[in-house]
């Protein structure tokens, strides 16, 4: 997997995956977040104040299968 760049594409709402966050004056963060739609064409990313500060996305891996 790869990172994607949220200027070249967006993963679709509410699918679970990992972003990296990069704001001012703090090193860069990786977690989990997803997209929730708010009405029309507005959304944002859960668990994060400030949404331009997410710069990457890639998609979570599949759980182990036993």
């Amino acid at each position: 997997m790869s990172w994607i760049s949220v200027d070249e594409s967006l993963p679709p709402f509410r699918e679970r995956v990992l972003v990296v966050e990069e704001r001012k004056g703090v090193p860069p963060s990786m977690f989990i977040s997803r997209r929730i739609p708010r009405g029309g064409e507005v959304w944002s990313w859960a668990g994060v104040s400030q949404d331009k500060d997410i710069k990457y996305w890639q998609k979570l891996p599949d759980f182990p299968r036993k």
